[in-house]
């Protein structure tokens, strides 16, 4: 037999493998999805400081918590195995029979988490002499903004349940299979900041022109709390596809270090946001 011949027989194979009926419903799966996201923020305080021979200079900033218009909508992808726990799934025990309403699937998923331009809370405190303990609030809008753009990958491994309607001969536990997911998730999220803001100048008794301060990324691994709540439609034995709503919260924390630009002495600030992620989820599944 030629190359060319061996290498048509072996792409025949595998289309016949793929398309032909199988014995049985096959309960394990490879699945790819695609959804939207939008991220809920909480109140995250931080501190600036300018520290000088003679005191320390700093600005007390928080972004606001708001639910709508601060972080950017985006778009997710991603890739899940899953098996239910019967004798067609893999590895093919002989499980009781009542378990064949639960299994498990360990899921992948990329996402964007950018925050939009907006205004900060901010107070200007300066302990520099010849004024001590100096407060002002800053109200323009064209300063005191923070914005950021930030990758994150989650990585979860999920318990789940589900139940079957509409059983045939194809697919004996239901065409139609709702079902629910709960798991932890490793979260991985590299994050880009810029701080626009002022400083209060002692000596000269007023405020600093804008000035930005821009760290290098930083990455933060926590594990975070996963929830899915899906629906299956089985087209045969081998394609189905899925409809899921997922919810994630999470609490990285992230330091930034950087160079001061009033003081230039070394400097750094930490944050510690918290976010509950919602995404809705459309994939389509190969069983094997």
């Amino acid at each position: 037999m030629t190359r060319h011949a061996t290498r048509l027989s072996l792409a025949w194979s595998l289309v016949f493998l793929v398309m032909a009926p199988s014995a049985c419903w096959a309960e394990s799966y490879v699945e790819l999805f695609i959804g939207g996201v939008q991220t809920e923020n909480e109140h995250i305080p931080f501190s600036l400081q300018h520290r000088y021979p003679g005191g320390v200079s700093s600005e007390i900033c928080a972004v606001p918590g708001r639910i709508h218009l601060a972080i950017n909508h985006s778009g997710t992808a991603g890739l899940r195995l899953g098996t239910w726990f019967t004798r067609e799934g893999f590895p093919g025990f002989k499980y009781p029979e009542w378990l064949r309403y639960f299994g498990f699937y360990l899921d992948f998923s990329y996402h964007r988490l950018d925050y939009r331009p907006q205004k900060l809370d901010t107070v200007s405190i300066d302990n520099v002499p010849p004024v001590a303990g100096l407060k002002e609030v800053p109200q323009s809008k064209y300063v005191n903004r923070f914005l950021s753009e930030a990758r994150v990958f989650t990585i979860t491994f999920m318990a789940c349940a589900r139940y079957g309607f509409f059983p045939t001969d194809k697919v004996p536990f239901g065409r139609l299979q709702p079902y629910i997911g709960l798991g932890p998730g490793i979260f991985i999220m590299d994050q880009e900041v810029t701080v626009q803001t002022q400083s209060y100048v002692a000596e000269t008794r007023s405020f600093t022109p804008p000035f930005n301060i821009s760290p290098q990324s930083n990455t933060s691994v926590v594990l975070c709390l996963v929830g899915d709540v899906g629906l299956r439609w089985a087209f045969n034995r081998r394609l189905s596809l899925d409809f899921f709503f997922r919810f994630r919260r999470a609490q990285p924390g992230f330091t930034y270090k950087y160079q001061d630009p009033l003081s230039f002495q070394n400097a750094s600030f930490t944050m510690h946001p918290t976010f509950n992620i919602y995404s809705i989820n459309l994939g389509l599944a190969y069983h094997f």
